[in-house]
């Protein structure tokens, strides 16, 4: 199921999880490579994006930071 999403203003679909890792913390900290495509950006090509996700010991998660990669 895809999941559409905003990026500074431009709205982005999720195409897929290319990579994912966790470290344990005081919670769990996740760092996911996702491959998104802008919506109805005919032509264009999907590109990587870095998401860091916390979730704390009371399983409630929070985006940490959202930015664009170079490359995987």
């Amino acid at each position: 199921m895809a999941q559409d999403m905003s990026f500074r203003g431009s709205p982005l679909r999720l195409v897929s999880v290319v990579k994912g890792f966790h470290q344990y913390v005081a919670g769990i900290n996740y760092k996911l490579i996702v491959s998104a495509a802008i919506i109805g950006g005919e032509g264009r090509r999907a590109k990587y994006y870095e998401a860091i996700v916390y979730e704390n010991l009371s399983h409630v998660k929070e985006l940490v930071s959202f930015r664009p990669l170079l490359t995987v």
